[in-house]
């Protein structure tokens, strides 16, 4: 069953007088409880595809259907409830508060989308994740691979159907990264969600259930 469906979408920027197209008329499904990565060089729309499934941008044209819910007809309130309840976001920086702890970053989601924290199910993400020891330290205390290991956690804190995940390794050191990746698809398989990542590193993406090349799904079908 698919819990991303993608019918028609176009995408284009404004330089100055000119018009750029990105991807134009793609059709895409993703799977249910599937690790779908991502791929293709530089400036080939893979992060911007990612942006429109999450709610983070609009396409020009085409629909977005995630979970049964059609997010091309949302507005912002409703975009942003989307944001916060049913999916969770893993960026390539982190983009963890400074003067919040691990424990109050982790957990952020989950108090913005005005819900209850699940203190039992936090302290089960902080250990699979090995960072149940630095629950009260603050951001700039921890590694990089500490720090995007409080980034999936937070991702994965209001119990989302979907984990959308940009570079989530690109400023960590190959063997921190594969450890990140690995404790990530652990997190996904455990809970039965939804990954879709960004990345350009072909060694990520043999792991993925299914792997999409932009460069072949423009103007196609997959």
């Amino acid at each position: 069953m698919a819990i991303i469906e993608v019918k028609g979408l176009t995408k284009s920027y404004q330089d100055g007088e000119e018009k750029n197209e990105i991807f134009r008329n793609i059709d895409l499904n993703i799977e249910d409880e599937k690790f779908a990565a991502i791929i293709g060089k530089s400036g080939s729309g893979k992060s911007t595809l990612l942006n429109i499934l999450s709610g983070l941008d609009s396409a020009d044209a085409g629909e977005v259907i995630v979970g049964g819910k059609k997010i091309h007809l949302m507005k912002d309130k409703e975009l942003s409830a989307y944001r916060s309840r049913d999916i969770g976001f893993v960026f390539q920086s982190f983009h963890l508060i400074p003067v919040l702890s691990v424990w109050e970053n982790i957990t952020l989601p989950v108090k913005f989308a005005e819900m209850s924290v699940d203190a039992k199910y936090v302290e089960e993400l902080m250990e699979m994740l090995e960072i149940t020891e630095k629950r009260n330290a603050l951001p700039a205390t921890l590694s990089g691979g500490q720090q995007q290991r409080v980034a999936i956690a937070r991702a994965l804190s209001n119990k989302p159907a979907i984990i959308f995940a940009d570079e989530p390794t690109g400023n960590l050191d190959a063997e921190t990264g594969n450890k990140v990746l690995e404790l990530l698809v652990n997190g996904i398989r455990r809970y039965h969600q939804t990954l879709v990542m960004v990345t350009h590193d072909m060694d990520i993406a043999k792991h993925a259930d299914v792997v999409i090349r932009m460069e072949e799904l423009k103007n196609s079908t997959i």
